[in-house]
């Protein structure tokens, strides 16, 4: 009966953990906070593109985000996006790796709708950041991290209709879900991945800088 009763409360705990990842992405299609947030990517710099490309395979496959982003020197193979300064630093000091400032300005969108949908996105990358640091401490499970994916990418689909943003959201769903099906990498670099590429998307469409995929 005990055994029993523990299997109970893990598959509750597990629903309940799937199931707050929808709620928390249907109270930001109500109430949307349309703030402006600041992201920190982590990662190798490079002078060249080649470069980055070149190292980005072997990265993911080492369980890092492996995105290459556009700088103003230059490029940034990224390892991970972090939605704290804080922890960005410590990790940046402890690989002598850069840091990169990625910005979202949801506010700057005078259509309540489309303000809504990128501030959706930017709870995203948060989203995403405790999914693979849940993946890398060991506190999840793959086919949690799966549900909670496929719930983000239903949100962001939900915003695909609109105009402006429309495109936007369509193709980080489509990211998000694809990232969920797996691939040749680990689930915990196709979640960083996913990640880095909604923050980067987000500050080049608020501000309309540059990025690379």
């Amino acid at each position: 009966m005990f055994s029993v009763a523990v299997a109970i409360v893990l598959i509750c705990a597990a629903t309940a953990l799937a199931c707050s990842a929808i709620i928390v992405f249907r109270s930001c299609s109500i109430v949307s906070s349309a703030s402006s947030k600041t992201f920190y990517a982590v990662g190798k710099l490079c002078d060249r593109i080649s470069i980055a490309r070149g190292q980005s395979a072997a990265e993911r496959a080492a369980g890092r985000a492996g995105y290459v982003l556009a700088t103003d020197d230059g490029f940034m193979l990224v390892y991970a996006v972090y939605s704290g300064r804080g922890d960005a630093t410590v990790v940046s000091e402890r690989l002598g790796a850069g840091m990169i400032e990625l910005s979202a300005r949801p506010s700057s969108f005078e259509d309540g709708r489309e303000a809504e949908a990128l501030d959706t996105l930017s709870e995203i990358v948060s989203e995403t950041e405790k999914l693979w640091r849940a993946l890398d401490e060991g506190t999840t499970s793959e086919s949690l991290t799966v549900k909670q994916l496929n719930a983000y990418a239903t949100a962001v689909a939900a915003y695909k209709s609109l105009p402006n943003v429309g495109g936007l959201c369509d193709e980080i769903s489509v990211h998000l879900r694809s990232c969920a099906a797996g691939g040749e990498y680990p689930l915990t670099a196709d979640v960083k991945y996913v990640s880095a590429l909604t923050a980067a998307r987000l500050d080049d469409f608020t501000r309309k800088d540059s990025f690379v995929d």
